[in-house]
């Protein structure tokens, strides 16, 4: 672990996380291979279903699962969630929970 970054706490797994993505994002490198969007589309309608079954407000993650889905429909299910920068947001479309 390089010894710069926080041992602990969110700060640690942020900067990570930053690591690990920012060189991908900049070479334009979206390739499935760390998650895949279709498998976090899953992951955020599953969320949706049991906040709905609880009786949570679900608005936030429909709101996180319309450009998952909007990504996922326009051919890019085996990329990365960071194939969504180069998505327009206009185009993500609404999601009703």
């Amino acid at each position: 672990m390089d010894p710069a970054l926080p041992a602990r706490g969110p700060g640690a797994s942020l900067e990570r996380m930053f690591r690990f993505y920012d060189p991908r994002i900049d070479a334009g490198e979206h390739g499935g291979d760390a998650e895949r969007l279709s498998m976090a589309a899953a992951s955020i309608e599953h969320v949706v279903d049991t906040a709905n079954r609880a009786g949570v407000d679900p608005a936030l993650s429909a709101a996180v699962l319309a450009p998952a889905r909007a990504g996922a429909d326009r051919g890019h299910a085996d990329e990365s969630l960071t194939s969504l920068l180069h998505l327009p947001h206009r185009t993500w479309g609404r999601t009703r929970p």
